[in-house]
């Protein structure tokens, strides 16, 4: 297993990326690297801001695919200077969190 950077502002082109499709464009991304057994380091130098709409639909859609601790141990984040940035990112990975351990919660209370 290799660890792998992603640079978003490379997969984007864009140092602003607010649109669904630009996390599903990052979510592709990330999926290639795991497909190959790769750890990632996501680097979001150059980003200057973004939406949860992006973050929901790439790094947090990953909560529910493979679950929270295995996203820790497979994924780190990098380059992030802008506050605004860290916030939304931290706000969408505790939702997708939170939801997850409900669905998780849901399942063991029906076995």
């Amino acid at each position: 297993m290799s660890i792998k950077t992603i640079l978003v502002y490379d997969v984007l082109n864009n140092e602003n990326p607010i649109t669904e499709e630009d996390g599903k464009k990052l979510y592709n991304a990330i999926k290639k690297e795991f497909d190959s057994n790769n750890k990632v380091i996501v680097d979001f130098s150059n980003i200057f801001s973004l939406t949860t709409a992006v973050v929901n639909n790439s790094i947090s859609a990953f909560v529910s695919d493979i679950g929270i601790k295995e996203l820790s141990n497979r994924l780190s984040i990098t380059g992030l200077t802008d506050d605004n940035v860290k916030n939304t990112i931290n706000l969408s990975l505790s939702l997708a969190e939170s939801i997850y351990s409900a669905k998780q919660n849901e399942i063991t209370s029906q076995d």
